[in-house]
């Protein structure tokens, strides 16, 4: 069974207080971790997991399978920002828990999609199997994105101080043949570092190809339209809670949840973050920059 390490579990699991017979959307379901211990917890309703990702979908519903006695599970192959069309295609009245691990599957450096720079894969990076599912691939990124838009691109999402020296040099490069796979792309903004300043704990490429994988599926503005439809579909004293990897999207949940509190639509469980302990980052490394934030509808 292939699997991946969840974070904040318990914290998780305490914030959203799961009650009985209550209606359960994790928008990112992967291969099921979260839902695994969420399944444990309801005693009656229904569960729906989403997924961009056809072949992460059906992983999750072999991990998961059977549901708990009681629990009407539904697996829906799609984008959370069509949380919508979702509930209407499945004739919810609304959610009583949501949950958004905002951070992107382990699974997926196995893809072949080219979110790995370990094997060399085609520069593709769209989460979804479906054709046409994302605007652009990273390919069109890499190579057709202005020099000044790939640097916005790779200091905004990436954080990467050296932005405009490597989109200077993907651009040099492609000038003489497109720039096709993962390797040769991590090579360049290898090359464009000064070799003495390449981070000690990550590959140098690592930021760079966050900055495109955020661009290829149009992270930030998918969770916003999320947050901007999701009180309609929420029922009272329903329960959010969202784990966001990245500072560009914890801002957005922060910002977000403050303004629905001001608003009288309800509160945050604590103003301030949760963040794994100690403990939890040594066994799993991959929770160091994990941010949980829970809002309670009144």
């Amino acid at each position: 069974m292939e699997t991946h390490t969840p974070v904040l579990v318990q914290e998780v699991l305490e914030q959203m207080a799961i009650a009985p017979n209550g209606i359960m959307l994790d928008g990112t379901v992967g291969l099921g971790g979260h839902a695994k211990h969420l399944l444990r917890a309801m005693q009656g309703g229904v569960f729906v997991g989403i997924d961009a990702d056809r072949n992460a979908l059906t992983k999750a519903q072999e991990n998961l399978a059977p549901a708990p006695k009681e629990v009407t599970a539904h697996f829906v192959e799609s984008n959370f920002r069509d949380i919508a069309a979702i509930t209407k295609e499945l004739a919810l009245p609304g959610y009583d828990r949501v949950l958004l691990d905002l951070g992107w599957g382990s699974h997926q450096l196995h893809s072949g999609r080219g979110f790995s720079f370990a094997q060399d894969e085609p520069l593709q990076m769209c989460y979804s199997t479906q054709e046409g599912a994302c605007v652009v691939t990273a390919f069109d990124v890499v190579n057709t994105f202005e020099e000044s838009n790939l640097a916005d691109i790779i200091k905004g999402y990436g954080g990467e101080r050296w932005a405009v020296r490597i989109a200077k040099h993907i651009v040099e490069e492609r000038e003489t043949a497109p720039i096709a796979t993962t390797k040769k792309l991590a090579a360049i903004v290898a090359g464009a570092i000064p070799r003495r300043l390449h981070p000690r704990r990550l590959h140098p490429a690592t930021k760079t190809f966050q900055a495109i994988r955020m661009t290829v599926n149009d992270e930030i503005n998918t969770l916003k339209q999320f947050l901007e439809v999701l009180p309609k579909h929420m029922r009272p004293e329903g329960r959010i809670a969202i784990i966001a990897f990245h500072s560009g999207e914890s801002r957005i949940v922060k910002q977000t949840f403050k303004k629905w509190e001001e608003e009288g639509f309800g509160k945050r469980y604590t103003k301030k973050a949760h963040k794994p302990t100690e403990e939890e980052c040594a066994r799993n490394p991959r929770a160091r920059s994990a941010v949980l934030r829970t809002f309670i509808v009144t």
